[in-house]
């Protein structure tokens, strides 16, 4: 047997990775993993039921009502030897000592004197990742909610307490797993306030990822959302996945040098500051790469931004189509690529190299720039309609974004302004996704040519930068 899929686990940062950490949530009965301390912690368990699973304990005070679905661990192997570490759940209670489990706790043998903690949060990622190392423990389907705060990590081994998490082959492979933070102040399922910090700490991982979520079978995707990562600019990657499986939501990724803040991981709605690459590998989608060396790389992306990278804007070695996406103030090209490829409703401004480096034979649908530091294109195109031309700042022309060259990454925002240039953009049907720090993640505000012309409807929607 195992436990229920409808299992749901909870990290804090007062709690401890010994407590229950999870509760069945439709068990009908009151959810203790959301509070740091342990329910109760006792010494004097004890199983004689090795066919029904009774588990008694002289010394607790099970409530009828309240203690069926939560899950006690087991932290010993009792005074024989017999007990089984592990999670257990509380399947129904007998009276104030005696409770039913969903699994005998013993290897078969009657056991006293086991040690267990009742309710009560986990405290750290990694932590989580070894209560998921037991097959067990790992249901498809589970959800685990870390609290906003900060997740220093102190070890470099993965899935240890105080460790990194780290859910590959031996852990949730093939089957599906949300990990979602949430704001102390908000419930468990909001996307708004402020987001826990998973850091580095001077440590860096093992295996060079500060998170690493890999699922492998199609509909089995891990996901991470609403969290922020911090790799105090060691050599790491933030989030590392695999592709189609490895999907991040509302995530923050700050100072991780390592490949990518993220690699394999597709990105929605996220952010990235201060890394080597916003992305690497995967598929970007409404998210933005500021300050990185490179914004994003052999990342097909739409409606993206990259803004005040240090090399190239968006770069691809092989075909990267970028749709509504934005390169802004790059140091060298706003778009590289090593092979055919097609941008539409695509802008380069200020960028230090070519608007569009690409390679003979691509096509540029409705794309604007400002001519950047190398001109338009240094390739012969297949095709380049509706190119607008755009007045660089050099020549008096205005920035067409709202905000512009901010060291803060929280206070950024690239919705188009009133200038001139904004106007063209917005006549030509060009959109930008902005960020903003309005809790309103669905804010959408349609952006269209006079009179309703065509283009991309553009939108001005939070990409995950609460604070």
């Amino acid at each position: 047997m195992a436990l229920a899929g409808t299992t749901v686990w909870e990290v804090q940062t007062g709690g401890s990775d010994t407590n229950g950490g999870g509760f069945v949530s439709d068990s009908g009965g009151t959810d203790w993993s959301t509070a740091a301390a342990a329910k109760e912690t006792e010494t004097d368990g004890a199983c004689a039921d090795h066919a029904t699973f009774v588990f008694t304990s002289a010394s607790a005070l099970f409530s009828t009502n309240d203690a069926v679905g939560n899950i006690i661990s087991i932290t010993d192997t009792g005074d024989g030897t017999h007990a089984v570490i592990g999670r257990y759940e509380i399947k129904s209670v007998t009276n104030e000592t005696t409770v039913v489990l969903d699994r005998d706790p013993t290897n078969g043998t009657d056991d006293v004197g086991i040690n267990f903690n009742y309710g009560g949060a986990l405290a750290t990622p990694g932590g989580l990742g070894a209560v998921f190392q037991t097959a067990v423990h790992s249901v498809a389907g589970m959800i685990a909610y870390i609290r906003s705060g900060d997740y220093n990590n102190s070890q470099t081994a993965v899935n240890i307490s105080g460790g990194p998490l780290d859910l590959d082959a031996s852990e949730m492979d093939g089957k599906s797993f949300l990990l979602k933070g949430y704001d102390a102040a908000q419930t468990r399922g909001s996307y708004v306030g402020t987001r826990p910090v998973i850091k580095a700490n001077g440590n860096t991982p093992a295996n060079s990822n500060l998170l690493e979520l890999k699922g492998t079978a199609a509909g089995h995707a891990h996901v991470v959302a609403f969290v922020t990562l911090d790799g105090g600019s060691g050599a790491m990657v933030g989030v590392a996945g695999n592709g189609t499986y490895s999907i991040g939501y509302m995530c923050r990724v700050i100072d991780c040098h390592g490949t990518a803040a993220f690699y394999q991981a597709n990105q929605y709605k996220c952010y990235s500051f201060s890394c080597v690459r916003g992305a690497y590998a995967a598929v970007a989608f409404w998210s933005v790469a500021e300050s990185n060396t490179t914004g994003f790389a052999n990342t097909p992306c739409k409606n993206c931004i990259a803004a005040n990278s240090t090399g190239i804007g968006f770069s691809g070695s092989g075909v990267e189509d970028c749709w509504g996406c934005v390169s802004y103030n790059s140091g060298s090209d706003g778009f590289k690529s090593g092979s055919t490829t097609q941008l539409v409703d695509c802008v380069s401004f200020s960028d230090g190299g070519y608007a569009f480096n690409l390679n003979t034979g691509s096509v540029l649908i409705n794309c604007a720039d400002d001519g950047a530091a190398s001109g338009r294109t240094n390739a012969t195109l297949a095709f380049d309609h509706g190119d607008i031309t755009l007045t660089s700042v050099a020549s008096g022309g205005d920035i067409p974004f709202t905000t512009t060259d901010s060291v803060d990454p929280d206070d950024d925002d690239y919705t188009l302004n009133a200038t001139a240039n904004a106007t063209l953009l917005k006549e030509a049907g060009i959109g930008v996704y902005g960020q903003t720090d309005t809790p309103d993640v669905n804010a959408i505000s349609a952006v269209r040519g006079a009179g309703g012309g065509g283009g991309i409807v553009g939108m001005a929607m939070l990409a995950g930068r609460q604070k």
